[in-house]
């Protein structure tokens, strides 16, 4: 997805032909950290409708009581049937640690501390407006972050050459059309204006003086991209008064361009020739990458159960398989340390995540819901590092509507997700061609809390 997807083998030198410089240095996927990978699974953020998230995203875009369907499914914009503007704000607190579990280089042990590397809180917001046009089509427009990411460690942290700082933003602008072509079927259409910004910084092991205290280099990349994408949907009203909704939500492929730094300490010169070398080499350079955000399907389902409750159901699929590279090309070709492109195996695995809602009314000015969903994580365990923690996770979530005045209506709710344990044994190379490995255990659990604005006009 970006730049700092450098990775998996930083790259094979040619400086002094005895050494393979950073073979597995770890910038691994730049687009792949623990902060806001607490919303979904990978990188992928769902908490684009507060009113949705109570329920844990069940019934996505069918249910018709908020416009989030912008997002969801295009179609469910002809539920809708008056003028009305929507904003949400989603506020999670993290708690999570990456444990150290035996990193070493040529099995001796090497120092480092302990990080979660997460915000303490990560934010997320959504706006949304929705204008009918007549009784048959309606026009819809959302400002949503599909994706992100914010990750920090420590300097010293001991998974330090898998990553230290990583920084994902992707805003996505998609004006959509809802459109009913008679009582029972209604469909919609959309285009995803997207735009990404990464940041990524990673130390690079140098020597083996790691295990006595001794010096790190680091990479630093910057990139950004934008691109189009699009998105479809039906919706079926059943003779029972469900309904039953199917969308889809196309990749959008990313040019980045990448902005890249590396920063070889004077020590290095104490490496002889080979060391002199990298810091002559060290310095700026344009690269490129390429990234492609994966496609989602999503099947929603709206059942009245009386006049006062009803049941949702929701399966999203994603198309995390096509995120199975990460392939960086430096501009200038000419130096030992850009002669090669710097490829990170990904490998990761098309996931679901399931749920189930149900929703009561107390009265005209009260509305609660809650919701339980599960979703498997895209990331094998072969491939995971500090900036994939990524694990399967279980969600629960309660939510309610306070209806102000007949215009304006409140939306909160609350989350609690947990994450399965996870391994990560992720190898490297350091100058001097010695073999190290970054091996630790993962915890993580969340809460969220989210309110949300939404005014008929």
């Amino acid at each position: 997805m970006s730049k700092p997807s450098l990775a998996k083998s930083l790259l094979s030198s040619s400086i002094s032909q005895h050494s393979k410089l950073f073979y597995g240095i770890g910038l691994t996927a730049l687009l792949t950290i623990p902060a806001q990978q607490v919303l979904a699974g990978g990188f992928q953020l769902s908490d684009h409708s507060i009113t949705s998230l109570g329920r844990n995203h069940a019934g996505y875009g069918v249910v018709g009581d908020d416009a989030s369907a912008v997002q969801f499914n295009p179609a469910g914009l002809t539920l809708l049937k008056k003028r009305q503007a929507q904003f949400g704000l989603t506020l999670n607190s993290i708690d999570g640690e990456v444990e150290n579990d035996g990193s070493n280089i040529n099995g001796t042990a090497f120092s480092g501390s302990d990080d979660d590397g997460t915000p303490d809180f990560a934010s997320a917001p959504n706006a949304y407006y929705i204008h009918p046009i007549n009784d048959r089509l309606v026009f819809g427009l959302g400002i949503t972050a599909p994706f992100g990411t914010d990750t920090d460690y420590d300097d010293d942290f001991f998974g330090r050459f898998s990553g230290t700082t990583t920084e994902l933003t992707v805003i996505d602008i998609n004006p959509s059309i809802g459109y009913k072509i008679n009582d029972i079927v209604s469909v919609g259409f959309g285009v995803s204006y997207q735009t990404l910004d990464v940041t990524l910084d990673s130390a690079i092991p140098l020597q083996s003086g790691l295990v006595a205290g001794g010096f790190d280099g680091a990479f630093n990349a910057d990139g950004d991209s934008e691109d189009f994408g699009f998105n479809v949907g039906i919706t079926f009203n059943l003779p029972d008064n469900s309904r039953i909704g199917l969308s889809y939500r196309s990749g959008i492929e990313h040019d980045i361009d990448v902005d890249a730094e590396f920063i070889i300490p004077p020590q290095a010169a104490a490496l002889g020739a080979a060391g002199n070398a990298l810091i002559a080499a060290a310095g700026d350079f344009d690269a490129s990458a390429d990234f492609e955000s994966p496609a989602t399907a999503y099947l929603g389902y709206y059942k009245p159960l009386s006049d006062n409750y009803f049941l949702t159901v929701g399966v999203r699929w994603t198309e995390w398989s096509v995120f199975n590279e990460i392939r960086i090309e430096f501009d200038n070709q000419a130096t030992a340390l850009t002669q090669n492109d710097v490829v990170t195996e990904i490998d990761w695995e098309n996931s679901f995540t399931y749920a189930i809602g149900l929703d009561g009314r107390i009265n005209d000015k009260w509305t609660w819901r809650t919701g339980l969903s599960y979703t498997e994580t895209p990331v094998p365990t072969d491939t995971r590092s500090v900036r994939t923690i990524d694990s399967d996770r279980t969600a629960i979530s309660f939510g309610a509507t306070y209806n102000v005045t007949p215009k304006l209506a409140l939306d909160f709710a609350y989350r609690y997700i947990s994450f399965d344990d996870a391994d990560i044994n992720q190898s490297f190379n350091t100058l001097a061609g010695e073999s190290g490995a970054t091996i630790g255990e993962v915890e993580a659990e969340v809460h969220t809390v989210a309110i949300q604005a939404n005014y008929k006009f």
